[in-house]
């Protein structure tokens, strides 16, 4: 076992320190050194201060196997390979304009809580502003809620919440039996796919997973329960939450959303005084980071496709990016464009030829249907569409 994979308690070599041990912790990419007063938070939390590096001639007291060590929020989470005193967090927090660690434990975390931070759905500066689907005929009214709304088409899902442009949380919602009959059907799969490209997302059902198995009543239960965990599994990002009642489900998403909205602010806002949320420490041990470094898009955004990213997080024009999806706009135009040639359009030519997701693609194809722009010959498989009166002879473009 080497240094760089333990977690090391070491006497302090300044004999005037009031913290008389240092801590060595391996972090990905880099080593965290902390002076303490102790050897493991018992009683209460425990003070720490940074430090440069670790002293060459420091005296090792303990050295133990490290099963995980990585940073989460504003904390830096430690598990230990050993029986008793496994787990332990380092929480960073501000106060009066200083910023502060503290060593917590498990034991420690239930005899007190000075300091601690748990996430919640209260605190935001402003009242929350959900963005409704203007496909939702009968939306929830949250009128009990300090929110705001408008209404406009959103990429996926029902509910969601922006920052400026960015879609940075939504919420899909299904009755049970909507569930059963789309996950039986193969569209709730392509919907959790795409809800899995935001940087949070979940589906709130209104009712009870037993209403869920009673509305496949035609397919045996297991099935159902089996096809179900394998979505999440699939999907592990966005959770399926049932919540039992309409009333119970607008709850829930309006608190969830709110969370998200909340998380994000703080996760992205490094002029904040509350205590940080970003993926480095207050105060980086490792020196300043380069000018191009903080310019990179952040990696909350890495796999979303360039509709759902802030501006500055997009690569190149739109000309430049042969994968790009079109605005809906000239997707339209284009499909008008082409049936009025005589090209007959089904779902997966619509994904292929727009670069966008099969459940886009039907979306798509049925609100121009539901205009009377597009007539639809066939059923399931054989679906097609063409312009109004069109005999639907002609090749797929």
């Amino acid at each position: 076992m080497t240094a760089a994979h333990a977690f090391l308690v070491a006497r302090n070599p300044d004999p005037r320190s009031r913290l008389p041990y240092l801590l060595h912790l391996p972090l990905q990419g880099e080593t965290l050194v902390l002076a303490t007063r102790d050897r493991w938070p018992v009683t209460r939390d425990l003070y720490c201060h940074a430090f440069d590096a670790w002293p060459e001639d420091a005296e090792v007291l303990e050295e133990v196997p490290v099963v995980n060590c990585w940073r989460s929020g504003a904390s830096v989470q430690l598990v230990l390979d050993r029986p008793a005193r496994r787990r332990s967090i380092f929480v960073y927090t501000q106060r009066r304009g200083r910023t502060l660690i503290f060593w917590r434990s498990d034991r420690t975390m239930r005899t007190s809580r000075p300091g601690l931070r748990v996430p919640q759905a209260r605190g935001l500066e402003d009242a929350l502003h959900l963005t409704i689907d203007t496909r939702e005929r009968y939306p929830w009214r949250f009128a009990n809620y300090p929110v705001t709304t408008d209404r406009r088409r959103l990429p996926v899902g029902d509910y969601g919440v922006f920052d400026g442009e960015l879609l940075i949380a939504a919420v899909e919602r299904k009755r049970p039996d909507e569930l059963a009959n789309d996950a039986i059907s193969g569209t709730l799969s392509l919907t959790m796919a795409e809800l899995a490209t935001l940087p949070r997302a979940m589906v709130v059902v209104e009712g009870r997973l037993g209403q869920y198995l009673e509305a496949g009543e035609r397919s045996r239960a297991g099935w159902l329960t089996n096809l179900l965990a394998a979505l999440q599994a699939t999907h592990p990002n966005v959770p399926v939450t049932f919540a039992e009642s309409p009333k119970f489900a607008a709850d829930l998403a309006y608190r969830w959303l709110a969370a998200c909205a909340n998380a994000f602010r703080k996760g992205h806002d490094t002029s904040s005084a509350e205590m940080p949320a970003t993926t480095e420490p207050p105060h980086d041990t490792r020196g300043s980071a380069s000018v191009a470094a903080q310019a990179e898009p952040p990696p909350l955004f890495a796999g979303a496709p360039d509709a759902l990213r802030p501006p500055e997080a997009r690569h190149g024009s739109r000309q430049g990016r042969s994968h790009a999806p079109p605005p809906p706009a000239e997707r339209r135009e284009e499909t008008l464009r082409r049936a009025r040639e005589g090209f007959v359009w089904t779902v997966g030519a619509y994904a292929e030829a727009f670069h966008v997701s099969r459940a886009t693609a039907g979306a798509d194809l049925r609100r121009m249907r539901d205009e009377g722009a597009l007539e639809a010959l066939g059923r399931t498989r054989n679906l097609r569409y063409v312009l109004p009166g069109s005999s639907g002879s002609q090749e797929e473009p």
